[in-house]
């Protein structure tokens, strides 16, 4: 028999469908003495165990908190350890307009922005994503990292000269037409 030192408390918590069960944990876990659980959720997350379980509560604790810099933090990790490539350029996308439209963070969601434009290829979204790029490029007095970043991805697709030379025009069209580089683009 154990010891009262050696017993853990354990609270099941069992109810019908819409009962309040995850309401109930959720206010638990947004008291403030509930940072431990947080912290270990966050750690799951950050180590690829049970990551998607422990992102499902951390998301849905900070958004309803309208903690977004959290909610990007858990994105973030999340997006490290996905290896579905069309799954990583979505979830890239959402932390682009989370970091924009919360965080009022135009650099930041340029740079998800321009992570998800290196894990595509020349189709559609690709070139709604390059789109999207330049649209932040313009928002947020980015187009020197725009042009940094298209020299980068062509340099890095040079064996798909089609992807290459339509990056490097788009980068051409940047430096002659908002750098005022003829030069440059050239």
């Amino acid at each position: 028999m154990s010891t009262p030192a050696q017993r853990t408390p354990l609270t099941l918590l069992a109810g019908f469908l819409g009962s309040g069960k995850t309401t109930l944990v959720n206010r638990i876990l947004a008291r403030p003495d509930a940072e431990p659980v947080l912290d270990a959720l966050t750690s799951m997350v950050a180590n690829n165990l049970e990551a998607h379980r422990a992102a499902d509560v951390l998301l849905a604790l900070h958004e309803e908190a309208s903690a977004w810099d959290r909610v990007v933090d858990v994105k973030e990790a999340l997006i490290d350890h996905e290896v579905d490539l069309s799954a990583r350029v979505s979830m890239l996308r959402e932390v682009a307009e989370i970091r924009e439209r919360e965080l009022s963070d135009l650099a930041g969601a340029f740079a998800a922005v321009g992570k998800a434009v290196g894990h595509t290829d020349e189709s559609e979204a690709g070139q709604e994503l390059l789109a999207e790029l330049e649209r932040l490029a313009e928002a947020g007095d980015q187009w020197g990292r725009f042009v940094e970043l298209l020299d980068g991805e062509a340099e890095r697709r040079s064996d798909d000269p089609h992807l290459a030379s339509t990056l490097i025009l788009r980068m051409a069209e940047a430096c002659e037409r908002t750098l005022d580089d003829p030069s440059g683009a050239i």
